[in-house]
C-alpha cells in the first residue's frame, strides 16, 4: 500500500510539473509572432538519420523603422543541431544565391519577400534535400536589442572593417530615426561590440570578398552570441528571452519548445564545430552579383556530408532536375 502510495504522489509531482512547464512555455510563446509552418514544407528529405537533427532556419530581414514592411531575408542560417553530441553547424546560404523558388530562378533571398517564413523553408528543402522544421525571423531592432540586453559580444575587427563599420553607424542611426546610440569605432582588434555596431559590422560588405566575408562576419556574430549566453545563469537567461521574445516572429509552437526544453536546459554543453557558407565557391559562378550552384548536386552532396557525416549519401533525382533547371 506504502509502495502504491509513493507512486502515486511521484505521478501526481510528475504531472504537475509537467503542466507548470507547458504553462510557463505557454506564457513565452504568447508573447511572439507565431506563424504556422505548413506541414507540405518540412519532411521532404527522404533520410531517416536527418530526423536524429533539429535543423533551424534563423532568417535576418531588413525593415529598418517599419516592422510592417516586408523585405528581403540579409541573413539565411541553418542552424544544424544535433542532441547525441551536443553539437551545433552552421551553414549560411549566400543571400545572392539563385535557386528554384516556387517553379521559377530566384535569388533565395527574395523568397521571404514572396512567401515569408514558409517560402524560405520550402525552397531551402526542395534545393538541399533538407528537414528544416523551423524557423526564427529577427529584424534590425530585434538583434541590436537583443545584443544590447545581454551586454554586448566580444568581436575581433580587421583595420580594414572599422572605417566601413562606422559609415554604417551613421546610415543605420539615420534610418532608425536616431533611436540608437551610435558609438564609432576607432581602434581595430578585440573589443565588445553594442547592438548597433554588431549590426553595423555584419553589413558590411564592400571590402573583400563581398557577400562571402559578410556572411563570415554574420557566423562570427552568432558564435560570439553564443559564447555569451554560455557565461548566463538559467535566471539572466529567462530574463533575456523575455525581453526578446517580442521582437522575434516564428514557427515554433508550445509542444515544439516543451520537446526541446530539455536540450535548452543543456545550453552550456553545446559547442559549434563547423560553419559553413553555401554554396560552396569552388562549385559556384557569380554573375551580375547572383550566385548560381554549378552542379547543385555536388553541392548538395559535399553539404550532406559535412553537415550530417554521411558518406553514402546519395543525391535525389529530383535534385539533379533542379540543378539542370538552374543553368538552363
Amino acid at each position: 500500500m506504502k509502495i502504491f502510495k509513493t507512486i502515486l504522489i511521484g505521478i501526481i509531482i510528475l504531472l504537475s510539473l509537467i503542466f507548470i512547464l507547458i504553462v510557463y512555455i505557454d506564457v513565452k510563446i504568447q508573447k511572439m509572432d507565431y506563424v504556422k509552418l505548413e506541414e507540405k514544407v518540412i519532411s521532404l528529405s527522404e533520410n531517416d538519420y536527418i530526423q536524429d537533427y533539429i535543423n533551424i532556419a534563423l532568417l535576418g530581414i531588413d525593415t529598418r523603422i517599419d516592422k510592417k514592411q516586408t523585405k528581403q531575408s540579409d541573413c539565411i542560417m541553418i542552424i544544424s543541431i544535433n542532441p547525441m553530441n551536443k553539437q551545433i553547424k552552421l551553414v549560411s546560404v549566400y543571400r545572392d544565391t539563385c535557386l528554384e523558388v516556387n517553379g521559377r530562378v530566384e535569388k533565395i533571398n527574395y523568397a521571404y519577400a514572396l512567401g515569408g517564413g514558409n517560402l524560405i523553408v520550402k525552397s531551402l528543402n526542395e534545393n538541399m534535400d533538407l528537414n528544416v522544421s523551423e524557423f526564427i525571423v529577427v529584424d534590425f531592432k530585434a538583434l541590436i536589442n537583443f545584443i544590447d540586453t545581454i551586454g554586448g559580444i566580444d568581436v575581433d575587427i580587421k583595420s580594414e572593417e572599422v572605417k566601413y563599420i562606422n559609415f554604417n553607424l551613421i546610415d543605420l542611426k539615420y534610418m532608425n530615426d536616431n533611436e540608437f546610440e551610435s558609438i564609432m569605432l576607432n581602434k581595430k582588434g578585440t573589443q565588445t561590440l553594442n547592438g548597433l555596431q554588431v549590426l553595423a559590422y555584419c553589413r558590411v560588405r564592400t571590402i573583400g570578398n563581398g557577400d562571402f566575408d559578410r556572411t563570415q562576419r554574420m557566423q562570427n556574430v552568432f558564435k560570439s552570441i553564443i559564447d555569451k549566453l554560455k557565461t548566463k545563469n538559467i535566471f539572466e537567461l529567462n530574463d533575456v528571452i523575455d525581453n526578446i521574445l517580442p521582437q522575434i516572429q516564428t514557427s515554433f509552437t508550445t509542444l515544439d519548445l516543451v520537446k526541446l526544453f530539455p536540450e535548452i536546459l543543456q545550453y552550456k554543453k553545446y559547442d559549434i564545430v563547423k560553419s559553413l557558407g553555401w554554396p560552396y565557391s569552388m562549385n559556384a559562378f557569380v554573375k551580375d552579383e547572383n550566385i548560381y550552384p554549378i552542379y547543385l548536386e555536388d553541392n548538395v552532396l559535399k553539404l550532406h556530408k559535412e553537415l550530417f557525416n554521411d558518406d553514402n549519401y546519395v543525391v535525389p533525382e529530383r535534385i539533379k532536375n533542379i540543378g539542370e533547371f538552374l543553368l538552363k
